[in-house]
């Protein structure tokens, strides 16, 4: 694979992707601040890491809570 191909495929092809499950970022009170398309794009956006595991604990990330969309 050519540095090219290998490029578009990481742009085009990985986003496609449909295995992300979409989560809610929510304030103390449960109320939805933000909804991203998986945990990294939020990492990516946020800044804030271990969102899995805050997700699978009920810890909350500075003051805000998170939790896959039904």
């Amino acid at each position: 694979m050519t540095y090219q191909e290998n490029n578009y495929h990481a742009e085009y092809i990985t986003k496609t992707h449909h295995s992300s499950k979409a989560i809610l970022m929510l304030d103390k009170d449960g109320n939805v601040i933000d909804e991203f398309p998986s945990i990294a794009e939020a990492q990516r956006k946020t800044g804030f890491t271990n969102i899995s595991r805050n997700i699978k604990k009920g810890y909350s990330t500075k003051g805000y809570y998170w939790k896959f969309k039904n």
